[in-house]
């Protein structure tokens, strides 16, 4: 059957849509052409959101309830159009949407069909490669106004504007994407600078604690010295075992806040220590295990990520040592890939909690930093805890592996 249609009109719509940057735009400059077309009272869009779980809905030109599921989406299938929607129906004619009982279902939100008076209707879907994503709805007050003719016009406006409209949909979607990643982001930022605030908060009272208690003691005591005719022998002897205190100390609180050794001999060599060191402090006895075969490759990150992965096994191997209760811990580091990797494992109480005040959160976003996947296997029945730590590793530690 031949229709009449208005090919010019039609075929202007890509054109005149195209320099539309949201949906209501678009939707807009559709009512625009469409009117002296195929004549209408209520023009409405819905594009599906969630793999299609969700819709947005805009309107144009009398704004219902529907226009607030544009900020707020809404189930599909409380839709008025979820037949088209879900691809029951090929498209939807009706001469009064009153009666019509797609449209009146149990939970449907089909309210606005009868604040706007939206007796005749038509429903077409918007297509991308046969998949729906979306639906076109075109109404009048009065009743049996549309017809087929309408119908064939509505699913050619549909079609023309459906490559623009789902890329407008995939780039709405990649901005969401950005902001969410911008807003985790700067909440991990957030808690890294929280952290780092602590640690200097931390570092300040080591420093007046400890330190410069020992140097108040040590000046009191030369001065008790000095006044006093005293032999000064056992007093220096005293002194100077104060000094070697003092002095280590110190060294202690510089290497906490530059390890020394993770500049000087590289970062296996540093892990190692670092477990030896963190023993040291331990009233129970502990095994340790170290197998390392990374040919060096963790030293040619640049300082600062390799810092940062350094504080990570540290953190882990100190949570290892001081809440696991376990009597053996391992480091194992090796190469997998293009990835550089680490396992710390106890054979302690297991059930190491992620958000526990144990530093797991600061290792957690010292990884992200860097790229690297952290994961924790851990019995709440016993049986220990394995920390892996996966970190990418820079092409040139690759060729040099090679």
């Amino acid at each position: 059957m031949h229709l009449d249609l208005p090919l010019e009109r039609l075929i202007q719509l890509p054109q005149v849509v195209a320099g539309e940057c949201s949906y209501g735009g678009v939707l807009s400059a559709l009512a625009g052409e469409l009117r002296s077309i195929s004549p209408f009272d209520h023009l409405d869009m819905v594009i599906l959101v969630d793999d299609g779980r969700d819709h947005l809905c805009f309107e144009t030109p009398v704004s219902t309830v529907w226009s607030s599921f544009a900020k707020e989406p809404k189930p599909t299938g409380v839709s008025p159009a979820r037949s088209v929607l879900k691809g029951h129906v090929p498209h939807i004619l009706t001469g009064d949407a009153f009666k019509d009982k797609r449209f009146h279902f149990s939970g449907a939100i089909n309210q606005p069909i009868y604040d706007a008076t939206l007796r005749s209707r038509i429903i077409v879907p918007l297509r991308v490669r046969g998949a729906i994503f979306g639906s076109i709805s075109i109404s009048r007050h009065s009743v049996m106004s549309y017809t087929v003719r309408d119908l064939i016009i509505g699913q050619h406006c549909a079609d023309l504007i459906a490559p623009y409209l789902f890329a407008l949909k995939t780039e709405h979607g990649r901005a969401l994407q950005y902001a969410n990643e911008a807003d985790a982001l700067r909440g991990s930022l957030l808690k890294l600078a929280g952290h780092l605030e602590g640690e200097r908060k931390r570092l300040g009272m080591d420093l007046h604690d400890q330190t410069i208690a020992d140097l108040s003691r040590i000046a009191h005591k030369l001065s008790t010295g000095i006044d006093a005719k005293v032999d000064l022998k056992p007093v220096l002897a005293e002194l100077h075992a104060d000094v070697i205190s003092c002095l280590n100390e110190l060294r202690r609180i510089v290497d906490d806040a530059r390890p020394a050794m993770l500049e000087l001999f590289g970062f296996a060599e540093a892990v190692e220590q670092c477990m030896i060191r963190a023993r040291s402090g331990m009233a129970r006895p502990i095994r340790l295990r170290f197998e390392e075969d990374t040919k060096a490759a963790f030293d040619q990150m640049n300082d600062g990520e390799r810092t940062l992965i350094y504080r990570i096994v540290q953190e882990g191997i100190n949570n290892a040592l001081q809440h696991s209760r376990g009597q053996t811990l391992i480091v194992r580091m090796w190469l997998e890939n293009d990835s550089g990797c680490i396992d710390i494992e106890d054979d302690g109480i297991g059930g190491l909690d992620w958000h526990s005040p144990r530093g797991v959160s600061h290792m957690r976003i010292r990884a992200a930093i860097v790229g690297a996947r952290i994961t924790v296997t851990s019995n709440k029945n016993g049986g220990g805890t394995r920390l892996r730590l996966v970190v990418p590793l820079p092409d040139s530690s690759i060729e040099i592996i090679a």
